[in-house]
């Protein structure tokens, strides 16, 4: 009896192990393979399932075969260099460079450096962006005019906050919670 236990011990535990791991398939891409940099700062997966590289030479789109690069000078940066890249909930793909936000037009599959409109849509009337974050929960929050705007795409509402006189560096929110950490230092729970 103990051999057929043992037996069975034998034959299981490798199938178990094996049901339990997972494989990972990795894919290196270079300024060969398409890239416009090897130094990328930010990465996003879109709703249709793009990968978008933010890089110091540009933005890149990779649709699973090739990388489509998009460039920023043209539109009034003094570089390519892209520091984040986050989608709302809309679909919106929201882009940061150093000096300015820009937003990606699907439909004309370029690059917009007219962020104003799409945020008077949402109700947000701005003349100078100072900063602009995407959640967790793809909800999108602008600083600017020394508001805080928060707009949620599921239920479509707008909220504001007289911010104080400093700088608000970072927006994080999670669960109905939300950190607001400035430049001098402090952190504040709205």
């Amino acid at each position: 009896m103990k051999k057929i236990i043992l037996a069975m011990v034998a034959v299981m535990v490798p199938l178990m192990l094996s049901a339990g791991s997972t494989d990972f398939w990795f894919r290196h891409f270079s300024v060969e393979d398409g890239l416009s940099s090897s130094a990328v700062r930010a990465i996003m997966q879109d709703k249709y399932g793009f990968m978008w590289l933010g890089t110091d030479d540009g933005l890149n789109r990779y649709d699973g075969y090739q990388c489509k690069r998009y460039t920023t000078t043209q539109l009034g940066t003094y570089n390519n260099c892209i520091n984040s890249v986050a989608e709302d909930a809309s679909g919106c793909i929201w882009i940061k460079t150093p000096g300015l936000y820009l937003c990606y037009n699907r439909e004309l599959d370029e690059i917009d450096k007219d962020i104003y409109g799409r945020l008077s849509r949402l109700g947000i009337e701005a003349t100078h962006i100072e900063m602009l974050n995407v959640d967790c929960e793809q909800n999108l929050w602008c600083v600017a005019n020394g508001r805080l705007y928060y707009y949620t795409f599921k239920d479509g509402g707008l909220r504001q906050l007289l911010l104080p006189d400093k700088k608000l560096l970072h927006v994080v929110s999670r669960q109905r919670r939300s950190f607001l950490l400035f430049a001098d230092g402090e952190i504040a729970q709205i």
